[in-house]
């Protein structure tokens, strides 16, 4: 045991440090995580070699000085404790590249910290006290890692920078922001301004005009004896204005859904709303407010919405502007909401508030935007004169909803938005315009804008801005010799469809919806452009053209049906790699915002009419059934050759398998060109771990901490080929514990198969996953794949 380099004590319900560990002074790798540690040993001090530690997901309260004798540590996991301070000695560990510190109680860092010279990666979310914005600390670790869902990882913020506002801020004058944004959304003549009024001035006006864009009020509340002034956003309610609203909802905001109690869920359409507070709000919380109780109270299925959609906070279930019914409460409830913001005490330098306060005065004095040289000549007046603090307050302004922001964008990042209806207004200028609609079928120009839009408030250097706004929400797209010149609006095409030709013996399939999404054709034209085949568009219907001109589609859209036809024909070769293309398209667009319930179905051949679920064909095949009588008729049908008309045998899933399939497909894509070395083996893995994907395991609950552990484990050594090991463990992680055995060997066998080829490329990662102790995450399947981790 003296020669002991790896010990793995993960999740063993230790309540104190184990004194036979001092003894294995030769240890390099310890993990004593998810544990009930209220102390770390001062003992500790005698593993002189450690280069990683890991004491997450325990009880700590105060870290041991002694930790500062470890000087060999490279990566220091504390996250998940209850740490108030750290001591000054942890500033000796120079060779850190990696602490955790996150989802504890620090209240205060030791400047020490900054002789951490090799630090990477300083993970200090979830402490609030510090008050360090969200913007500062960049991405959490969750985030910065490839796996599961987490497509593309994102660069973690740097130590320095983090640490060199936190200490400066205590050095100069800062304040506690003391502000949020609150958005009201909901269908039109629900009550939204009304439920404002009430709110802010206590007054009600029966024939309030209805909202007509964006209405922003500023609302000070009294909260722990602060006050706190709440950027108020009341957004319209039309049809025509929903396209607009994804321009300004943003994260780390409040929601307030307000539903007209006399109409039913479905006319109040809140699933709609709830998914487009999902898609773009993030996990902000939201109050569901019942308005106008007076004429009929509501009746929902609280529960099951509140497990559906977690980020609803509260709801208000009877409230009455009129009668002045549970105003109060929901005063109550946003209140409540506010306290829970982790940024809501976050201390910021006192200038950036003379430079917000600047800004909301310009805009009070009619100014509609400014450009980003001129925000910046504002920072420098106001001392805010490196660019980096710039850029952070510009986004601290884009949540506070004093101005949008769009900094990842390469054309609208040169300006900043005060006025939103500037905004609004020019796009629906466009949108509404009768000569567009009846005279050019859709088609606008710059030139155009000249007439369209006022010249005063949008002068010509402004105007491109609008267009290429609605380029980036998916309302139009630019095309022709000049791209930039030139644009193509989807709603106001003409509703007349246009002849198609014949398209008999087509390749069929459709997508049901209930109901079909407003404007759902408009976004497949803009984001499907490229492939339309001679200006064969209407307002709800597309003819494309395949990239080898072989094969042609037709897209169309039925109102009246609540569904989407697409049939393709053609070269009977290309015929599915076209329609998958297709697939893929709405697959995209269905997840943003995220829609559910969306059916998609296979006509039957020389019976188009009659259809069958896609996913009701792949659960006979699965159950070996290879024929059967479709509902609507009464002839025998195969259902192998229905299935390969959409999708190739191997690529076959059922369709909770559709984003872990989709995500399969980016990896291995990356990882082939990155290691082009090892071309034959990402087969193999893409090949196995299809496999194992088309057999539908759904998702299983797992100790985050035990992934991290095994992530940080094999990206040490070879970040490149940890990928593809990344996506196996995602797949371990998702398969259901009731598993039969030949899966298990297969499992095991796939894990065994990526380990033995390690050998071959990062001989180190080999030792550090025989660390990994997997058995005590569990029994059953978690046992099997222990041996598979650890049987070399």
């Amino acid at each position: 045991m003296a020669n002991l380099i790896d010990l793995d004590l993960l999740n063993n319900q230790l309540v104190e440090f184990p004194a036979e560990i001092n003894k294995l002074t030769n240890l390099t790798h310890l993990d004593l995580q998810i544990n009930r540690l209220t102390v770390l040993s001062p003992q500790i001090s005698n593993l002189g070699k450690l280069k990683r530690l890991y004491i997450s997901g325990n009880q700590l309260t105060q870290l041991t000085p002694e930790i500062g004798k470890l000087t060999n540590l490279t990566s220091l996991y504390l996250f998940g404790n209850r740490l108030t301070e750290l001591p000054s000695e942890i500033g000796n560990l120079t060779n850190l590249t990696r602490l955790c510190l996150f989802g504890n109680q620090l209240n205060s860092l030791p400047i020490e910290l900054l002789q951490l010279s090799n630090l990477i990666e300083l993970y200090l979310h979830n402490n609030e006290e510090l008050g360090i914005p969200p913007e500062i600390l960049g991405p959490e670790l969750k985030q910065t890692l490839v796996f599961g869902s987490n497509k593309k990882a994102k660069t973690p913020a740097n130590p320095a920078d983090i640490l060199e506002y936190y200490f400066r801020t205590l050095q100069e004058p800062s304040l506690p922001l003391n502000q949020a944004k609150v958005i009201l959304v909901g269908e039109g003549k629900v009550g939204k301004t009304s439920l404002l009024n009430r709110l802010i001035d206590n007054e009600f006006n029966a024939k309030e005009d209805q909202t007509k864009g964006i209405e922003i009020r500023r609302w000070p509340i009294q909260l722990e004896n602060e006050e706190i002034n709440l950027n108020v956003w009341d957004f319209g309610g039309q049809e025509i204005m929903h396209a607009t609203h994804q321009f300004f909802l943003t994260k780390r905001s409040i929601y307030v859904l307000v539903l007209d109690s006399r109409q039913s869920a479905e006319a109040n359409r809140l699933e709609y709303w709830l998914r487009m507070i999902q898609s773009f709000g993030g996990d902000s919380p939201v109050i569901v407010v019942c308005n106008q109780c007076d004429q009929q109270a509501m009746d929902l299925n609280w529960t099951g919405l509140k497990a559906k959609y977690p980020f609803i906070k509260d709801f208000v279930r009877q409230a009455s502007c009129k009668k002045n019914v549970g105003i109060e409460e929901v005063k109550k409830k946003i209140q409540g909401a506010v306290t829970g913001l982790p940024h809501i005490k976050d201390l910021v330098p006192k200038t950036w508030f003379h430079i917000k306060d600047s800004l909301e005065d310009q805009k009070e004095n009619g100014l509609d935007c400014l450009s980003i040289d001129d925000y910046r000549s504002l920072c420098t007046s106001k001392l805010v004169t490196e660019e980096t603090d710039q850029d952070l307050l510009v986004n601290f302004l884009n949540d506070l909803g004093v101005m949008l922001h769009y900094g990842d964008h390469q054309v609208l990042c040169d300006l900043n938005i005060l006025n939103p209806q500037w905004v609004t207004q020019g796009v629906y200028a466009i949108i509404n315009h009768p000569d567009l609609l009846r005279k050019r079928n859709g088609i606008v120009t710059l030139a155009d804008l000249e007439y369209i839009l006022d010249k005063k408030r949008y002068p010509a250097h402004r105007r491109r801005f609008i267009a290429d706004m609605m380029c980036k929400f998916e309302l139009c797209y630019s095309f022709g010799e000049s791209q930039n010149d030139t644009y193509m609006v989807p709603s106001l095409l003409s509703e007349n469809e246009q002849d198609t030709g014949a398209w008999d013996g087509a390749l069929g399939l459709q997508y049901k919806y209930d109901p079909l999404p407003a404007g759902i054709i408009s976004r497949f034209i803009v984001r499907m452009h490229a492939y339309i085949s001679q200006n064969t568009y209407w307002k709800n219907g597309v003819v494309l053209i395949s990239e080898n001109g072989k094969n042609r589609a037709l897209v169309k859209a039925d109102p009246a049906d609540n569904l989407v036809a697409i049939q393709v024909n053609g070269e009977e070769n290309g015929r599915r790699a076209f329609l998958e293309l297709i697939r893929a398209d709405f697959r995209k667009i269905h997840a943003s915002p995220k829609r559910e319930g969306v059916k998609e179905l296979v006509p039957l051949p020389n019976k188009p009419k009659v259809t069958v679920s896609y996913q009701h064909l792949v659960t006979l095949e699965k159950a070996g059934l290879e024929e059967f009588i479709p509902e609507g008729t009464d002839k025998i049908y195969s259902v192998k050759p229905l299935l390969d008309g959409v999708e190739a045998p191997q690529d076959r899933t059922p369709q909770e398998m559709d984003d872990e399939k989709e995500f399969l497909r980016d990896v291995v894509k990356d990882y082939s060109g990155h290691l082009r070395r090892q071309t034959l083996l990402t087969a193999k893995v893409s090949s196995d771990i299809k496999e194992v994907a088309k057999h539908g395991f759904k998702a299983t609950a797992m100790n985050q901490a035990i992934l991290n552990t095994l992530i940080d484990a094999i990206t040490r050594d070879n970040l490149q080929f940890a990928r593809a090991i990344q996506v196996v463990e995602e797949k371990v992680e998702e398969i259901r514990p009731q598993l039969e055995v030949d899966k298990k060997n297969e499992i095991m066998k796939l894990v065994g198969q990526l380990r033995q080829a390690d050998k071959k490329q990062a001989p180190g990662l080999i030792d550090q996953m025989n660390t990994l102790v997997w058995g005590a995450a569990g029994s059953g399947l978690w046992a099997v794949i222990a041996q598979g981790l650890n049987y070399l």
